[in-house]
């Protein structure tokens, strides 16, 4: 499985598990309170990313993928954490790694 979420330091957190491993990859500040942010996280070849409001963050290497799965998938919930204090708008999942230059074209075409 896979999460894309707010960290208890408040920072953006991509993570996923495969069996009993889980990777995962930090925003390097947190995210500001109230204000509307673009974030996307990419997991590829080359390991995982995340992006904040366009621009490439932190990554890192070597992350299996997730496990196919038939399970749900969860917006704005975690069965640990309960639900998303704030909104959710324009939700996308991709069946491959977005380019950096697509992720800032996004950011931009919805400015």
């Amino acid at each position: 499985g896979w999460a894309l979420r707010i960290a208890s330091g408040g920072q953006l957190e991509f993570v996923v598990w495969r069996d009993d491993v889980a990777w995962s990859v930090d925003a390097d500040a947190p995210l500001d309170i109230g204000v509307s942010t673009h974030v996307v996280g990419v997991f590829g070849l080359g390991g995982m990313s995340v992006y904040v409001d366009g621009l490439f963050n932190d990554s890192i290497t070597g992350a299996s993928a997730p496990r196919d799965t038939a399970g749900l998938l969860q917006l704005g919930f975690d069965p640990a954490d309960g639900y998303l204090d704030g909104v959710l708008d324009e939700v996308a999942l991709y069946e491959q790694a977005l380019s950096p230059m697509r992720i800032m074209a996004h950011f931009v075409a919805g400015r």
